[in-house]
């Protein structure tokens, strides 16, 4: 992420900076809202925050996200839906995916470990 949006050498991903739902990065080449896509859900617990800091970064009042899955409003929605009903990884791709700082950074080690069974062979009983 650094050399792609110009972040300063001192910007780095630790949890102990992820107070809020969102970090808001300004550079020269870009503004910029990361945000967990989990917390655009009305129930997450970190959904007004996230409302609130998107208002914000947008410079307008939001009153809602959208609800809005893309591969749901495709013509091929079946197929997608039956890939993500066998999809599953070995687990030393999950240890790779989810053992980054960045994923780190972003989710707490139960929500890691929820991913990593849910797209563990294991996990295709759940979907």
């Amino acid at each position: 992420m650094r050399a792609s949006w110009a972040l300063p050498t001192e910007w780095t991903c630790c949890k102990a900076s992820f107070k809020e739902a969102a970090q808001r990065i300004n550079t020269s080449a870009a503004s910029i809202l990361i945000y967990r896509l989990e917390d655009m859900l009305p129930e997450a617990p970190g959904y007004a925050r996230l409302l609130a800091q998107a208002n914000t970064f947008l410079g307008t009042t939001l009153t809602s996200f959208p609800k809005v899955n893309s591969s749901s409003q495709r013509r091929s929605r079946a197929l997608s839906a039956g890939v993500r009903r066998r999809f599953w990884l070995p687990a030393d791709m999950l240890a790779a995916i989810y053992g980054e700082p960045i994923v780190q950074h972003f989710y707490h080690r139960d929500e890691i470990l929820a991913f990593k069974k849910l797209w563990s062979a294991s996990g295709l009983k759940s979907r």
